[in-house]
């Protein structure tokens, strides 16, 4: 990982009232949710934080912001990949009166026009314009 990666634990995570994904497939995801982050802000996240106890440590609003984005990207992947229908399409909504599910065209655990548009969603919900990269509307 890059020097500017920031770390997410468990604890932040969880601290932050996120839990979908299971304790042993959360660094796989936490990891992605982080690489796909530097990747969109051209590594302009130059902050690295692994305290001895996350629960002790003081976050700026923006820290905050980017830790709770990256989580949320997160459980995004997570989700995406457990919600693959038996044709490979992801689920995009179902139903369990009389039980209906509706897929994304085709697309395979997320990569379709929906998931990107609620990756974008989360991105600049959570990270700064001058953070973001040009592709995604953000600064210089």
């Amino acid at each position: 990982m890059s020097n500017s990666h920031i770390h997410v634990t468990r604890e932040m995570y969880t601290e932050r009232g996120f839990s979908a994904i299971p304790e042993d497939r959360f660094n796989v995801f936490i990891s992605r949710a982080g690489l796909y982050v530097q990747e969109q802000t051209l590594n302009r996240l130059t902050w690295t934080f692994k305290p001895p106890s996350p629960a002790l440590a003081e976050f700026t609003d923006l820290e905050e912001s980017n830790i709770r984005g990256i989580c949320d990207l997160a459980e995004l992947f997570f989700r995406s990949e457990a919600a693959v229908g038996e044709n490979g399409a992801a689920i995009i909504s179902f139903t369990n009166e009389g039980y209906r599910e509706v897929y994304e065209g085709g697309a395979r655990g997320g990569s379709g026009e929906l998931f990107q548009r609620r990756l974008n969603t989360i991105l600049q919900a959570y990270f700064t314009a001058e953070q973001l990269s040009r592709r995604m509307g953000g600064g210089k």
